[in-house]
């Protein structure tokens, strides 16, 4: 994980250890005209899966062994989630969202792998297709989830930040070959289809997770830079193009008693940090597969729909503009200190 290969390098780094397997698989049957299985004893795992769950078990699982008798995590632990533990996570992810989203190893994979056997080239797809749900997804909701409700705001709380806006933002990863600044132009707009079906299928992490920031984000020191930094970058993110449309689309599918159609979103809110509701609209006949879809992202995380804290409603509307009234408040005395200046 050597920051100087970029995404790309990290990305393709994860498919030479499937082509190493390809190699070791392709002698292996060559040794035994009789052998049946090309696949390795152990659940067919490929060592980049096993990999991948040593990362996931050591960076990302260990706070569920350390609640308390209460439930909460011990100081002790979110006091010290470091800079650089948070930085290498959000490496991984990077180069798992590279790995699923990028168009050049799809051409890299079949080019390798169509020389070796089929079912290994089989499985390196259904690992592309669901590295993020099956290994990363619950214990990347439950590491963030405890991380912003108990990690100190000091300036490190950013990298908590940029950690899960990494997780929902995949369209800056979808070429090995650019940085993800030079991507993030190539947004939501370009494919409305693929990025809906990811918001649907990682819902929780645009709306429970956000939920549990604007409750923490009542403690911030607003006159600090660093607390309005946070508020920036989520408000940013959160303000993209097609973004909140998707959100609100979602939202209704999910507490709607008759499912409406994903495909028809409601045109988005362009204010930064709004949540208000937008105007009212006609969406087409249901579609039960996208609340099947929604109601699954909760279930995967032990979520009770029962309990969710709807983002467009009046309540959540009340608090973001209490914020933002903080917010102001903060403005004026950050001013009224600027002109005491000498």
């Amino acid at each position: 994980f050597s920051g100087g290969g970029g995404g790309g390098e990290g990305c393709l780094g994860l498919l030479r250890v499937s082509e190493s397997a390809s190699s070791f698989y392709s002698l292996r049957q060559s040794s035994s005209d009789q052998s049946v299985s090309v696949m390795p004893d152990s659940a067919n795992e490929l060592p980049s899966e096993v990999f991948l769950q040593v990362l996931v078990e050591f960076w990302l699982n260990q706070q569920n062994s350390s609640f308390d008798s209460n439930g909460f995590l011990p100081m002790s632990y979110t006091q010290y989630l470091s800079e650089v533990h948070l930085l290498l996570v959000r490496r991984v992810l990077k180069h798992v969202h590279y790995f699923t989203n990028c168009s050049s190893l799809q051409q890299v994979t079949s080019h390798s792998l169509m020389t070796s056997f089929s079912p290994l080239s089989s499985i390196t797809s259904e690992l592309k297709s669901s590295a993020l749900k099956k290994y990363l997804q619950k214990s990347c909701f439950s590491f963030l989830q405890h991380a912003l409700k108990h990690c100190p705001l000091d300036y490190n709380y950013r990298y908590v930040i940029e950690l899960w806006l990494t997780y929902i933002q995949p369209w800056r990863y979808t070429d090995a070959d650019r940085p993800s600044a030079e991507s993030k132009d190539i947004g939501l707009e370009a494919l409305p289809s693929l990025w809906s079906g990811f918001v649907m299928e990682h819902f929780p992490f645009y709306s429970s997770l956000l939920v549990e920031f604007l409750r923490r984000a009542f403690q911030l020191e607003l006159t600090s830079e660093h607390g309005v930094m946070f508020l920036y970058r989520i408000s940013k993110v959160f303000s993209q193009p097609g973004l909140t449309a998707l959100i609100e689309s979602a939202e209704s599918v999910l507490l709607s008693p008759f499912p409406s159609s994903p495909m028809a979103p409601p045109p988005p809110s362009h204010s930064h940090l709004s949540l208000s509701p937008s105007p009212p609209h006609h969406s087409k006949k249901s579609s039960p597969k996208a609340t099947a879809l929604l109601k699954t992202a909760f279930a995967e995380l032990d979520i009770s729909t029962q309990h969710y804290t709807p983002l467009f409603c009046s309540d959540t509307q009340d608090a973001v503009a209490t914020l933002l009234a903080r917010v102001s408040w903060a403005k004026a005395v950050l001013l009224r200190n600027l002109q005491l200046t000498p």
